[in-house]
């Protein structure tokens, strides 16, 4: 449609009046069109869209993946779930806000990829088990996990960590939407800068029937209003999950969570205790908690624990039975020989040491026998500064070692490898051994330089006829191990290996634990 306007000529006031009307209803005119043609565009417009939805839906119903049945979809969705998690660093992954490379959770992506992944991801109870409760967490995401996991367990995550005040009231609504779903609570992470008088959180969580509860970590650096009564009270008697936590069997204590918020150890066979914060507890109730449980198997001792000069291990000795690996990062010193020497576990075998020092485990190892640990195997020492001669009367305490790792040593790998072999000029008759005979696995972290040690030591170890079987090197450059393997005459002699990661602790452990970042 077209509108011609003629010029306007000067004339009287009744020649304006008439063009002006004119003009309105010109104006008019063009505008109810512009509005029928903006409705139009608008059907237009949907009706595109529309065309676009189906001719999708089609398109995905014809691809071969959506003929898939969903039962085997749904359990490739578990899996893939699982994979995602697992290919992550478990901790500094959790620590960036990051559940998987994109930021945004793998079952959030896949039912949003077409409307056949959505409707079976929607139905796959188990990919909606893990809820996750921060300052920047929605009301209604909650809602849905709890409504989507059906009858499953769940993983609880908690993390205020961040947080310089208490909870806000969303997040104790969306606490208050999660406790009635603890007797399925499988897995329970709390990490809180504070836990306030008005509005406690971590009493208001553990004030519950847990039945199914597996796995507690409870990470607090303050507590208002602190109850010294609780402190000093008997260590026999659970502070959270007072009417009891059966199945128990993971329990990480961090800041001020060992002296006001233990729960029941009973049942418990993998023990954090991490002293962050500068409170330190008597050396008996340490040992009662130590052996309240007589399954534990695994032990992680983080910070001095107990009053420098409290240690009466040779008098009230902790006796752990079921004991299998030891862990201890120390800050004065004196944990290392007060806890060695304190303990009796025949069946220990791995013993992992962080940050120790050249005189730290001096009183140990002036006391040690070869039987106190008789079934030791496996030794670490990470960020550490020892000498030959701490080295020769380990070899005398741990004679046994048949799995020896050094990360981060102030000494290189030349000089630690050196004393795994004998200078033919140091041996005083032919029969003489080398050091661990029974040596068979040796872990460093690789370095170009190390190459000519590395060599020597598998070849002197095979010539004295105590041979290596295994040489694990950990480096993020795979080019140059793998040129390492081809230049060198290692890989004839014994089987070598690469790794990015240090090794999860406790080694056959099947879970992510998001909080273990003290022993990297």
């Amino acid at each position: 449609m077209s509108h011609s306007i003629h010029p306007v000529t000067k004339g009287g006031a009744e020649s304006k009046e008439l063009t002006l009307s004119s003009l309105d209803e010109i104006i008019q005119r063009l505008r109810i069109e512009q509005e029928s043609l903006a409705i139009r565009f608008a059907e237009v417009d949907a009706a595109v869209r529309h065309a676009e939805v189906q001719r999708a839906k089609i398109l995905n119903e014809t691809v071969r993946v959506c003929g898939i049945i969903p039962e085997i979809l749904s359990t490739i969705f578990e899996f893939a779930k699982s994979m995602v998690e697992w290919d992550f660093d478990d901790a500094q992954s959790y620590y960036e806000g990051d559940d998987t490379a994109s930021g945004i959770p793998f079952e959030l992506v896949i039912s949003h990829t077409c409307s056949h992944f959505r409707n079976v991801a929607i139905g796959t109870h188990r990919l909606w088990t893990s809820i996750r409760i921060t300052p920047g967490t929605r009301l209604e995401s909650v809602a849905a996990y709890i409504a989507r996991s059906g009858s499953c367990l769940l993983d609880m995550r908690i993390d205020l960590s961040g947080c310089v005040h208490t909870p806000g009231g969303l997040t104790m609504k969306m606490i208050d939407m999660i406790l009635p779903e603890a007797y399925r609570w499988k897995r329970l992470e709390i990490a809180s800068s504070r836990e306030g008088e008005d509005t406690p959180l971590i009493k208001r969580l553990c004030d519950r029937e847990v039945p199914a509860l597996e796995h507690l970590s409870i990470c607090v650096d303050e507590i208002e209003s602190a109850d010294r009564s609780i402190v000093d009270g008997s260590s026999t008697q659970p502070h959270i999950f007072t009417r009891g936590a059966p199945k128990l069997s993971f329990v990480r204590l961090r800041g001020v969570g060992m002296h006001f918020f233990r729960p029941p150890l009973t049942s418990v066979i993998t023990l954090h205790l991490d002293q962050t914060r500068p409170i330190s507890m008597p050396y008996p109730r340490l040992r009662e908690i130590l052996t309240a449980s007589p399954r534990l198997e695994y032990l992680s001792i983080y910070g001095d624990i107990i009053e420098q000069d409290s240690w009466a291990g040779e008098q009230s000795p902790v006796d752990l039975p079921a004991l299998k690996s030891l862990r201890i990062c120390g800050v004065g010193g004196k944990v290392y020989s007060g806890l060695l020497l304190a303990i009796n576990a025949p069946l220990l075998e791995s013993l992992i040491l962080k940050a120790v020092l050249e005189h730290d485990i001096d009183r140990f190892l002036e006391s040690a026998d070869v039987t106190r640990f008789p079934r030791m195997q496996a030794l670490t020492f990470c960020d550490f500064d020892l000498s030959s001669f701490a080295y020769k009367n380990i070899f005398r305490a741990f004679p046994a070692i048949t799995t020896f790792t050094s990360f981060y040593s102030y000494a290189n790998t030349s000089t630690v490898s050196k004393l795994l072999v004998q200078d033919p000029e140091d041996v005083p008759s032919p029969d003489t051994r080398v050091p661990w005979p029974k040596l068979h696995t040796l872990t460093f972290l690789f370095d170009l330089n190390d190459e000519d040690c590395l060599e020597d030591v598998v070849e002197r170890r095979k010539v004295s006829g105590f041979p290596l079987g295994r040489l694990r090197l950990g480096t993020t450059y795979q080019e140059a191990f793998l040129e390492l393997c081809d230049e060198s005459n290692i890989r004839e002699q014994v089987v070598m290996e690469s790794f990015s990661n240090l090794d999860r602790w406790p080694p056959n452990r099947d879970y992510l634990d998001h909080y273990d970042i003290l022993f990297e």
